[in-house]
């Protein structure tokens, strides 16, 4: 499993605090409810930080593989044969190009990341 953002960079320092504990539970692959124990941590609130960083695309959902949708917005204000997708994150991705070979190009681009 591959996090969005590992240096956490764009957010509060509040949100950069629980990141680096939810990056630090899943390295050492045991539950949460042991690691929130293990490090005096309020587990409703380790809860809540995983929802909502991985709201806001920092973590990926764990287990059941089952991924959120979005709400789309068509623009015109970009170019002729421009393509651009703006995630909740504020993470931008831009493209010409026509055709899905580019479109699967570009996010298997951004899946590595």
């Amino acid at each position: 499993m591959t996090d969005k953002s590992i240096d956490g960079s764009g957010l509060s320092e509040k949100q950069q605090y629980w990141l680096a504990h939810l990056h630090t539970c899943r390295l050492e692959a045991g539950t949460i409810k042991g690691y929130a124990e293990a490090n005096g941590l309020s587990l409703p609130s380790l809860y809540f930080w995983k929802r909502k960083l991985t709201q806001m695309g920092f973590l990926e959902e764990s287990g059941s593989g089952k991924r959120r949708f979005q709400r789309l917005e068509l623009s015109s204000t970009s170019p002729a044969g421009v393509c651009r997708i703006q995630f909740p994150n504020g993470m931008t991705v831009e493209w010409s190009g026509n055709g899905g070979e580019s479109l699967l190009s570009v996010l298997r681009s951004v899946a590595a990341l």
